[in-house]
């Protein structure tokens, strides 16, 4: 979670600068907070795909953003959700499986036995099926030729979680002192706001 607020010294600078009309410094905190959170999304979106191999789509997704107000003067961003599914990673279905890459600076590997498929809801995955509960596929059975009911159970397989990506220290501090620059620069530009209608 990464949570926006300004520091007395930036109160008190918007302040000095807005001397004399008072109640337009919370407007002016608070849209300069805003502005510094879609960025800062953006920011984390592309720190985190310059890791793994997921669209972006897929990485927004997990965001979740909460606005500041006149009365509430910060906000977050926050990333949550289960790890993505691993047809997110660059899956291609090969004939010994299926191969990913989750990781950019790791090489593509092959899921043996996996196979991507798409469910009767739409979704589409990469599975493998299940012995009694064994881990890792099952291998050498035809499951096309085999009536349903015998048919083993499919398990989805998953790769990272954006959450825990966006938490390593890399990342978090990288998306941080982008996050500072902003806030000065959203600053900035509401002031210029304000003081041009003056």
């Amino acid at each position: 979670m990464i949570e926006i607020k300004f520091n007395e010294a930036d109160v008190a600078h918007v302040k000095s600068m807005l001397r004399g009309i008072d109640d337009v410094v919370p407007k002016v905190l608070s849209r300069a907070i805003n502005d510094t959170l879609a960025g800062v999304k953006t920011d984390a979106s592309a720190e985190i795909r310059s890791i793994i191999t997921a669209k972006k789509s897929a990485v927004d997704g997990t965001f979740r953003t909460v606005k500041a107000t006149v009365t509430q003067l910060s906000g977050l961003v926050s990333s949550s959700g289960p790890p993505l599914p691993l047809i997110e990673f660059s899956a291609r279905q090969t004939k010994a499986g299926v191969s990913v890459q989750v990781k950019k600076k790791n090489p593509r590997s092959v899921i043996k036995g996996a196979f991507i498929q798409t469910l009767k809801s739409g979704h589409k995955g990469v599975f493998w099926r299940e012995w009694h509960g064994a881990k890792g596929p099952v291998k050498k059975i035809a499951y096309g030729k085999l009536p349903k009911k015998y048919r083993l159970p499919m398990k989805q397989l998953f790769g990272s979680r954006i959450p825990d990506i966006l938490g390593d220290d890399p990342v978090m501090n990288a998306v941080l002192a982008k996050a500072d620059d902003r806030i000065h620069k959203a600053v900035d530009k509401e002031l210029n706001y304000e003081l041009s209608k003056l």
